[in-house]
């Protein structure tokens, strides 16, 4: 065999392992696309985000009716969702429009602790008509420990 043949072989080898990487890149690209949550689409494609509101019973049905006159319309309403364990979850377009609720239900006077979806407490109000937007990372235990102290403060 000479130079030549040597030379034609060697780079038949070199471009076959070529597109057996480029397809393999392509495979691992699309397995990569394929594993990836969903894109969202159009203006309100926002993943909405859902938080637990917990308090007294009456409370939380004043919270639904108030959800619901305020979010009633949209597209992506979701019922208020009552709990087992006597909570209730609301889901919201966005963080902001949920703490501008929150906000809402502390001016009302409407005490409730306000959760994420992994339990961090986000906000709280004791009915005092202010929202404490719990930045100084108080537990649920710590927040909910006020909020039962509040209750028997005269008053309150």
């Amino acid at each position: 065999m000479n130079n030549k043949d040597e030379l034609e072989r060697k780079r038949a080898d070199v471009l076959k392992a070529y597109e057996q990487c480029k397809r393999d890149q392509e495979m691992y690209a699309q397995q990569l696309k394929d594993m990836a949550p969903a894109a969202p689409e159009g203006p309100a494609a926002a993943s909405p985000i859902t938080e637990v509101i917990e308090g007294e019973k009456e409370d939380l049905n004043v919270i639904a009716e108030l959800y619901k006159q305020k979010f009633g319309a949209d597209s992506d309403y979701q019922e208020p969702k009552m709990n087992d364990d006597g909570s209730m979850t609301l889901s919201f377009p966005d963080e902001k429009s949920a703490m501008d609720f929150a906000e809402n239900i502390a001016k009302k006077g409407i005490p409730f602790i306000m959760q994420n979806g992994n339990g961090k407490v986000l906000g709280y109000s004791t009915g005092d008509g202010v929202l404490n937007k719990n930045e100084d990372g108080k537990s649920f235990d710590d927040v909910r420990s006020e909020l039962d102290a509040a209750k028997n403060r005269p008053g309150m």
